[in-house]
């Protein structure tokens, strides 16, 4: 499915011919942003490597990837291929600024890792982190939410549209039909994760959602 073929189908299920088109495309782009906002699914997770330069210009600000969500680890690697993982930390917990290996680093809003003490030397790292997705202007894309989940994008459009609507049977009827999408995602996204004879936690919180 693509995006536009979706959009169809939320145009099929408001049943108003094309008198929402363009409300639709924003609802379900909201409605894709809200769900990865409530959960970490495993598409969202990534993997990287960078290198702390010592004698850069602020070699303690490191800038994070576009579009982070949330920092799972940072850890150095030794020449010998060792792991040290960094602890993470508030700004405030530092009681003073040292020339030495760090040992833990804190975040700058959204933009930025900065570490806990200034660098003696260059330092290979590699780092985990969750990124919500850049939703496509072109409808001839399929994102991971519309090509998996099109059950659930389609019914976290539909609830928001339906206070647009002044609809509350509609909303009571696809909220239903999103939290059973979702708690089968929720199994697919953890097979993605884990090992298929893993206990699986469906647990999630109705109340998060509009």
């Amino acid at each position: 499915m693509t995006l536009a073929e979706l959009h169809a189908q939320v145009g099929i299920s408001v049943g108003r011919g094309s008198v929402f088109d363009l409300e639709i495309e924003e609802f379900v782009r909201q409605a894709a942003l809200l769900l990865e906002r409530n959960h970490s699914f495993a598409y969202m997770e990534k993997f990287g490597t960078f290198t702390v330069d010592y004698a850069g210009d602020d070699p303690r600000s490191i800038t994070l990837p576009s579009r982070t969500k949330s920092v799972r680890f940072v850890r150095m690697v030794s020449s010998a291929g060792a792991y040290t993982y960094l602890e993470r930390i508030n700004a405030s917990d530092m009681s003073a600024l040292a020339s030495e290996t760090p040992t833990a680093y804190f975040l700058d809003g959204e933009t930025n890792i900065v570490l806990n003490a200034t660098p003696e030397e260059d330092i290979n790292c590699e780092i985990q982190w969750f990124a919500y997705t850049s939703w496509p202007s072109d409808t001839s894309e399929s994102p991971w939410l519309v090509t998996y989940a099109p059950d659930l994008l389609i019914a976290q459009a539909l609830i928001l549209m339906s206070a647009m609507l002044r609809d509350p049977a509609m909303r009571r009827l696809y909220t239903q039909q999103r939290d059973e999408a979702l708690r089968t995602v929720l199994i697919a996204d953890d097979d993605m994760r884990y090992p298929p004879d893993r206990r699986y936690n469906l647990e999630f919180s109705a109340t998060r959602y509009p």
